[in-house]
């Protein structure tokens, strides 16, 4: 197996005598088993008569089989052992995946096997759970993604199996009857789910011997028939190239995409020519194709490279982001690509840009964080039937063939005669509409116009880029045996602190820093929040413009927003860090703002600001969640307001007064010493700490529910589906109330996931989940349905709570410390990566556990509880006058069941006024 250096798993493939491609996995220090499949069976390969048929198959697998007949048998498995169980169909494949604590694995191997092998397919649970996907359809009516995707589909070719309504809905399945679709499912599995179709990965920490050759037997039981595979027609027709399709959006948005139609050249995975016409065409530095555009103010994003693709067709988008201008030259900017086009045609691909893209992909590949089990198991389970099982971590990642005369072949594609232009924006003509998702589109043919003459000026500054200066040549490791594996705090003032970490766990040439900035600034309401965050939108782009090209070596920059103020975050080789933070640091009081950058921005941040409120209702919900229990957060309609009437005098005033006094937390860890630190510290200090005027940090308080009955808010129905948001705040933030609230919510997740969603079919999107705010511990329960009222949804949600308190109480489980263990060991696992690690560090700063040992200090706590304890708890926690809580919902609340029951709040900002709060830890994001 080519793998990275640092990677001491031991591989070992298998191909059974039936055909199944099989790689088992030994890794000693993962803290989860997981498993995968890739079934060469998706969406093409379903009958013309039932679309939909590839996904309902994928829903019913986990419906019970011959030797597991309960529904989600798996998935409740391997939810009591700490784990998760999912799947999604693609248009050529279907893949499934869990993982699970070790203790749970060969049990779950044994029921992941089953279900795949000889699946029940029930009539009874058929007809549920055509329902549930008919819920996940009307989900996403007004998903502007998904509408897009219809157009894309109905001006293809229509004897094109990418064509099909592939989703399905009630409508598509109730045209046959429940034993039709039975044998249906019947026949598609029988002859897909075969042994040369399947390609399954599994990783352990468990020894080889005691598990692989137990699964290679039962492996080998999948059926040995050769899998039927269909023949393709093209994906377009000569008359579908070469065209301009215009499409009208529900959300505000103004994006042209030049889609270039291709054979599929992306499985040439060692010489990878698209990954190189992406970049040129994708990069961001001088004279690259987007400075050029965003220079003319016509564009404020671009992406290239993206697009479907399949074993015979490929399609390479070139994204971008529009202003109102660039739309009304549209054209010129078509002419614009085209030139850049012609520019890397005549250059073709020099050995040293081959060289330079090898040894990043190299780099990248050497030195990246070991990935979660989960994420492996999907990975190389869908790498075995595309390449060499040796090459499946490499495959994505290393260049091992330098051949300039396929580069040339895949750019030859780039032509007129090749392009699929959509114009997307609410003003376009339109005169068709699409099935299904009813989007109004067009399609002509697509015309060039001569570019005018500003627009060849703009030409002439189109360049490629040179050779990368920020690439790394040193990866050796510092000594630092003597430093703790633990952040110590180097400064320690009113105004200023500083922690260092040496890192030993994961022995890398990286690190990160962060700096975080909290301002009193931010206290003068929703216009200083807002125009703080168009200020930092505008260091994120001065960045990216001076440090694109670090950013590609592998060395990454992000400044970022939060309620105190806003952080700068580097990440990447250590290196260069420290003199990139120097420079940044020197220009923060220098930053150029130019008024149609401010113009560009403050557009883009109030379309979605608008576009937000047009979110699926469940989000606009939690995004209502988190603006009311925050002091300093604000709703998306008043930052659209502000939005709408802020100047570019105010900006400027802005930048003047925002870092006029301010409070420092900054963070150091990675492959560099304390004397490295120390004197980032001393640069710190000379440079932003000594010449301002400082002052405390800005608290983040929450409001306090426990004084309150439980109160609700409603949000107005901007799509037709009802909503219900409970969320559920614990008395205190003590170290036993989040134990007691993280055990709960991983008893109760799988029953009601289990009875709201399968059982009760509410609705498609049904969950729960420990929510803490600001660090103060809480749990909510979500529904959105097509079809069921807010007063059904919020009485479902509270008499499952009933019952589980009760049942907890009266007969708790019988193997409670088995469950109560496996919820401890998830919160005290060792980090999976240095990222991961890093990323907790900086969170246990900003919750002020300065000993760095929460989590084992809950996961203590929670051995002490008892099962009666959690009943009582549970009891106090739902209950409306006790405990408090909220409930959010869609719908008039004037007319709403819901407001004979609770008290509504009218107004958020009177209500956050008039309202308690809770003393919090004092966060930094």
């Amino acid at each position: 197996m080519i793998k990275p250096p640092r990677d001491n798993r031991t591989y070992h493939f298998t191909e059974l005598s039936n055909g199944v491609k099989v790689m088992f996995v030994h890794d000693a220090e993962c803290r989860k088993s997981a498993a995968a499949v890739s079934v060469r069976c998706g969406q093409f390969h379903e009958p013309d008569q039932i679309n939909g048929l590839s996904h309902l198959l994928e829903h019913m697998l986990f419906l019970g089989c011959e030797a597991f007949p309960q529904p989600n048998h798996l998935s409740h498995h391997v939810s009591q052992y700490g784990g998760q169980a999912n799947a999604w169909t693609g248009t050529e494949s279907s893949h499934y995946f869990f993982d699970v604590q070790h203790d749970g694995f060969l049990t779950a191997c044994e029921q992941f096997m089953a279900m795949l092998q000889k699946p029940l397919f029930h009539i009874g649970r058929i007809q549920k759970e055509i329902e549930a996907i008919n819920a996940e359809f009307l989900m996403k009516q007004q998903d502007d993604l998904r509408r897009l995707y219809q157009v894309h589909k109905e001006t293809c070719n229509p004897a094109h199996p990418f064509s099909r309504f592939a989703v399905g809905n009630k409508e598509v399945f109730s045209a046959h009857s429940l034993e039709t679709l039975q044998s249906a499912l019947e026949t598609l599995h029988g002859q897909q789910y075969v042994a040369d179709k399947l390609a399954f990965c599994f990783v352990s920490a468990l020894p080889l011997d005691s598990w692989m050759h137990q699964i290679e037997k039962r492996l080998e039981e999948f059926s040995s028939l050769p899998g039927k595979e269909p023949d393709y027609p093209p994906l377009y027709l000569p008359t579908q190239r070469g065209v301009q399709i215009q499409v009208m959006p529900l959300q505000t948005a103004c994006r042209l995409i030049m889609t270039f139609t291709l054979p599929s050249l992306h499985i040439n995975t060692r010489s990878k020519p698209l990954d190189f016409i992406s970049q040129l065409l994708g990069d961001e530095g001088n004279g690259s194709l987007f400075c050029v555009l965003k220079q003319a103010g016509w564009c404020t994003g671009l992406s290239a490279g993206g697009g479907i693709s399949g074993s015979h067709f490929r399609d390479f988008n070139i994204n971008m982001q529009l202003t109102e201008t660039g739309l009304s030259h549209y054209h010129d900017v078509c002419e614009l690509v085209f030139a850049k086009i012609e520019q890397i045609k005549h250059e073709g691909l020099p050995r040293w840009r081959f060289e330079e893209r090898q040894h990043l992909g190299q780099q990248v590949f050497d030195f990246q964080d070991p990935a979660k089990p989960i994420d492996l198991v999907q990975q190389i389970a869908a790498n075995l039937h595309d390449v060499p099982p040796n090459e499946c971590l490499s495959a994505d990642y290393l260049l091992s063939e330098f051949d300039p005369a396929l580069f040339d072949e895949a750019i030859s594609y780039f032509t007129p005669e090749n392009l699929r232009l959509k114009l997307i924006h609410p003003q376009v003509h339109t005169d068709k509409v699409a099935s299904w998702y009813n989007t109004p589109y067009s399609i002509d043919k697509f015309a060039r116009q001569l570019p005018a003459s500003h627009t060849q000026t703009l030409m002439a500054n189109l360049s490629l880029p040179d050779k990368n200066p920020y690439i790394m040549s040193d990866f050796s490791l510092l000594a630092n045996e003597l430093e703790p594996d633990c952040p110590q705090r180097l400064v320690d003032t009113s105004n200023f602190q500083f922690w260092y970490c040496a890192e030993h766990t994961f022995a890398s040439p990286r690190g990160e820093f962060y700096l975080s900035f909290d301002t009193p600034y931010v206290l003068g309401g929703v216009g200083n929040q807002t125009l703080k965050r168009i200020w930092v939108a505008v260091l994120q782009e001065h960045l990216n413009e001076r440090y694109y090209q670090a950013g590609i070596a592998g060395l990454n920059i992000s400044a970022y927003a939060h309620q105190g103020g806003f952080t700068i975050h580097t990440s990447g080789f250590a290196e260069k860090q420290p003199l990139l933070i120097e420079q940044i640091s020197k220009q923060l009081g220098k930053l150029p703002i130019e008024q149609q950058k401010f113009e560009q921005i403050r557009h883009r941040q109030l379309q979605s600001a608008q576009n937000s409120l047009l979110n699926k209702p469940i989000n606009r919900l939690m995004a209502k969640l988190n603006t009311l229990m925050q002091a300093h957060a604000w709703e998306a309609q008043d930052i659209a307001t502000v939005l709408e009437q802020v100047s570019y005098e105010q900006l400027l005033l802005c930048s003047e007064q925002l870092l006029n006094q301010y409070h420092l937390q900054a963070y150091m860890h990675g492959n560099w010493q304390k004397q490295h630190a120390r004197q980032m510290q001393q640069h710190i200090q000379t440079s932003l700490i000594d010449s301002a005027t400082t002052c405390s940090e800005i608290d983040r308080q929450i409001i306090d529910l426990s004084g309150m009955d439980r109160m609700a808010i409603s949000i107005e129905r901007s799509q037709d589906e009802s909503a219900v948001v409970l969320y559920l705040q614990a008395r205190t933030a003590s170290v036993l109330d989040k134990a007691k609230t993280i055990l709960l919510e991983q008893l109760l997740a799988s029953d009601f996931f289990h009875e709201l969603r399968t059982e009760k079919q509410l609705g498609y999107l049904v969950g729960s989940g420990y929510y803490p705010i600001n660090n103060h511990p809480g749990l909510v329960f979500y529904v959105q349905s097509p079809h069921s009222t807010e007063d059904q949804l919020e009485q479902a949600i509270i008499t499952f709570l009933e019952q589980r308190a009760e049942a907890l109480l009266q007969d708790p489980p019988e193997n409670w410390p088995a469950i109560v263990h496996s919820v401890a060991r998830q919160l005290i696992d060792q980090d999976i990566n240095f990222a991961v690690k890093v990323q907790k560090n900086w969170m246990a700063i900003a919750n002020k556990d300065f000993t760095f040992d929460e989590n084992m200090r809950i996961a203590n706590a929670m051995q002490t509880i008892t099962p009666a304890q959690l009943a009582d708890f549970c009891q106090r926690l739902i209950s409306p006058t006790e405990n408090g809580g909220l409930v959010l919902h869609t719908g008039d609340e004037l007319h709403s069941p819901l407001r004979q029951r609770y008290e509504h709040i009218a107004n958020v900002s009177e209500f956050k006024l008039s309202a308690g709060y809770i003393p919090t830890y004092l966060t930094v994001e």
